[in-house]
């Protein structure tokens, strides 16, 4: 799987995709795409699916500061009337153009042109303006988005949960290991996938050593808009419950969650012995 960044047009033509529509169809859209390996493409599109999702959410729940609203509309509405009234001149001059036997002065090009500029220069501030303000709004609305926190009980429930349901002979790449495994040996990987887990995108690597099978979540610990993950050591704890054991640690800048369908023997065999 290519992991190389994307060029610019491809990811232009993911991000107009609409939601439940079929715009990848589009000639256009799909002579960007065309160029991608459908994994990649799949992977990419999931978290800019993702992402619009958690915008979204964030701005319907933070409150617009008090007059923001009145001021951009107030803002566009006298942008709005000014180039109503510069519209209304240039159709004037315009007009007095077509007939020669007006005074010569309407025929002079100078000052509409300037007066079109002056108009492209108000209309571009007031955008600016606009877009500042949203990009306020955004700001706040990601610093007062209530999320939950998770401790080390909670994460490893999700990872079960995430373990039984998950279809662990999905899609699996054979190549080289994209992030660091926090200490599995490497020659356990029989393959790997992308995944959505703790409202992060990261991946999941299925483990066989010939004496269990495994899963090991990894995710980064830091996130916008996913739940906090707190409590969570660089030591993993193992807890042995319904026939499979699972722990949660950290390294890095990445949460390592490992689920072992098997006791604690099973476990210890994945990780080295100052881990296990």
């Amino acid at each position: 799987m290519n992991h190389e960044p994307l060029q610019s047009d491809v990811i232009s033509a993911i991000e107009a995709c609409r939601p439940g529509q079929h715009d990848e169809r589009l000639p256009e859209v799909a002579e960007a795409l065309a160029a991608v390996p459908a994994a990649r493409l799949a992977e990419v599109r999931r978290r800019v699916e993702r992402l619009d999702r958690s915008l979204a959410a964030a701005v319907q729940q933070a409150p617009v500061p008090a007059g923001l609203a009145d001021r951009i509309l107030a803002q566009l509405a006298a942008a709005d009337e000014q180039a109503a009234i510069e519209q209304r001149e240039g159709d004037g001059r315009l007009a007095a153009a077509e007939h020669p036997d007006e005074d010569a002065a309407s025929l002079d090009p100078e000052p509409l042109q300037e007066q079109r500029s002056g108009s492209i220069r108000r209309w571009l501030k007031t955008s600016a303006w606009a877009g500042l303000a949203l990009a306020a709004s955004l700001l706040i609305a990601l610093a007062v988005w209530p999320r939950e926190t998770l401790d080390v009980a909670d994460v490893h429930a999700r990872a079960r949960e995430l373990y039984q349901t998950d279809d662990h002979r999905l899609d699996l790449s054979a190549e080289a290991p994209p992030t660091p495994l926090g200490g599995v040996a490497p020659n356990s990987v029989a393959g790997w996938r992308p995944i959505e887990f703790l409202g992060r995108d990261g991946y999941a690597y299925e483990l066989d050593n010939r004496r269990a099978k495994a899963t090991l979540y990894v995710v980064p610990l830091q996130s916008w808009f996913g739940p906090r993950l707190g409590g969570l050591g660089t030591v993993p704890t193992p807890q042995s419950t319904s026939g499979a054991t699972v722990a949660a640690w950290t390294a890095g800048a990445q949460v390592y969650v490992l689920v072992v369908n098997g006791g604690m023997g099973s476990f210890s065999s994945f990780l080295p012995r100052s881990m296990a």
